[in-house]
Order: structure tokens, then sequence, then C-alpha cells
């Protein structure tokens, strides 16, 4: 099914519950997650974000948008093999795109970004596969993705 492309922020912007959803989850991730699972069911797993988690607006949102999502009191503890993102896959990415660069502008930072998140399918599916303990070529009895 792949990934999700990036979700830019104007760098004035506070990203507080609103600006959550309107620009990250509804401009963004979650046109993109129901394109590229069409009729895979998956779950939403966010962390510890005050966006997330200090305003009730956010799981409104959610269940308005009818997203299955992790219920805060449920989000597993902080462990790299419950959440692959935070713990393989963003340091792997940052490599990628702060390898012997520097940036003056934030355009430039944004297409050093775009350019390894096109290039970084093969970097992630090995790592979230290899925390998940699924092989990139084996299939599920549930048609279920967790983004």
């Amino acid at each position: 099914m792949g990934k999700t492309g990036i979700v830019f922020i104007e760098p004035v912007a506070k990203v507080n519950s609103e600006c959550y959803c309107q620009h990250v989850l509804g401009g963004g991730l979650l046109p993109d997650i129901r394109a590229r699972c069409q009729r895979y069911s998956w779950t939403l797993q966010q962390d510890g974000a005050p966006s997330h988690t200090a305003s009730r607006n956010t799981l409104t949102y959610l269940r308005s948008e009818k997203v299955t999502f992790i219920e805060p009191d449920m989000w597993p503890p902080n462990n790299p093999d419950l959440n692959p993102v935070e713990y393989a896959v963003w340091g792997a990415f940052q490599q990628m795109v702060y390898q012997r660069r520097r940036f003056t502008t934030i355009n430039q930072l944004k297409k050093a970004l775009s350019g390894a998140n096109c290039r970084s399918v093969s970097l992630i599916a090995p790592l979230v596969s290899g925390v998940a303990g699924l092989s990139p070529s084996s299939s599920s009895k549930a048609d279920t993705l967790n983004i």
C-alpha cells in the first residue's frame, strides 16, 4: 500500500488541535491514506503530541471522519517494538536528508525532504516489517494496515 506523502505546515503556524485536524489530517494525511488504502481497513496510531491529546476536538474530528484510531488511554508505552516510525524510520530518514548537506532556506529543506520521502520506500519497508515481525512478501489474513 505504501506510505503517505509529507504534510508541510507554514513556519508561523502553531500546530494545535485545530491546525492538526484541518491541515495535517483533513488537508493531507486522511485523503492520502484513504486513496492508498482503498478497500483495506487501517488504524491511525498517533503519538502524545499536545495537538493529539490536549483537546477532545481531535478525537471528535477523527470520529466524525469515521477514522479507526487507537484511543489515547490505550496507547502503548514508548516501545520501539510497537512504534517503528518513532524509533527506526525517523532516524534513518533524517540521515538521508541531512547527510553532507546544509540548508539555507525552507524551500531547500522541503525539496530535500520530498526527495528523500520518494526514495525512502526501500528504507522504510524492511524497518517496519522487521520491527512488526512481518516479511514484505507475506500477506496477512486480515486486510489491515496500521499507519
